[in-house]
């Protein structure tokens, strides 16, 4: 049986967040912060202390065995929620993170389009196993929140192509914490770049007294942060941060609807 989550006491941003003053301007102005860990860079100053997410990335590989790049972001309360309880509110969060057939169509900035708006996904729908690419079902909904969720995704990136991924959801206190691996190796113009299982995105919500704190992240094991294919330096980093943060816009608009 699922067991629903216990909800803590939520406090605000400020004391979540472990910010420098102006890193946390910029983040109540509506702006996405990224950083990734080459040279060290520490890339949990942007995820709550505590966190599902902030244990994922204080063990993410740095250099040659890897990288990780991070992006946060607060999103506002929709107004029509001022009268839900705690518990409604996050299971809506919950259910705001199931929309994926509503990705498809979404863009982010491309830097070999010029850096310009591109399509990020062109297909995008749960299926109900990972053999099972060519039959869609129906974005799912929860009545309750459930402490452990496994559900399977097939989206097809205009630049890395067709991949399944799994997508495991888990509620702690306050956390929704998604982590998603690629079960299928994505390829660069038809040439692997990144084997099954080499790369893990990661998405947190926690619901705070002045917004919801929104992290993605990337996690990419046994590469650099660039490249080679085709003679052309792919900027692994640079993209999955680009492609990350694209989530964070298309997550504002959902709750916005």
């Amino acid at each position: 049986m699922l067991s629903v989550c216990v909800l803590s006491a939520q406090e605000n941003v400020q004391n979540i967040l472990p910010l420098q003053a102006n890193e946390f301007s910029s983040l109540m102005s509506g702006e996405v912060l990224s950083q990734d860990n080459e040279g060290g860079t520490d890339v949990t100053k942007f995820v709550p202390k505590g966190s599902l997410l902030a244990k994922k990335l204080a063990s993410a590989p740095s250099g040659a065995q890897g990288f990780a790049v991070t992006s946060v972001s607060v999103v506002p309360y929709p107004s029509s929620w001022g009268t839900m309880t705690p518990e409604n509110r996050l299971l809506a969060l919950y259910n705001v993170l199931g929309r994926i057939s509503t990705q498809k169509g979404i863009t982010y900035i491309s830097r070999r389009a010029g850096y310009k708006p591109k399509v990020l996904f062109d297909q995008s729908y749960f299926i109900s196993s990972p053999d099972k690419v060519k039959t869609a079902i129906a974005d799912p909904v929860a009545a309750r929140l459930p402490a452990a969720e496994k559900r399977w995704v097939y989206q097809n990136d205009t630049s890395f192509g067709a991949t399944v991924y799994e997508y495991t959801y888990t509620t702690d206190g306050d956390e929704i914490f998604v982590e998603i691996t690629n079960l299928t190796p994505m390829k660069y113009h038809g040439i692997t770049c990144l084997k099954e299982k080499e790369m893990s995105m990661y998405i947190s919500i926690l619901p705070a007294d002045d917004g919801v704190i929104l992290n993605s992240a990337a996690v990419v094991r046994g590469h650099k942060t660039h490249v080679q294919v085709l003679f052309m330096d792919v900027d692994l980093s640079d993209s999955f941060r680009r492609r990350t943060e694209s989530l964070h816009t298309w997550y504002r608009d959902q709750l916005s609807k």
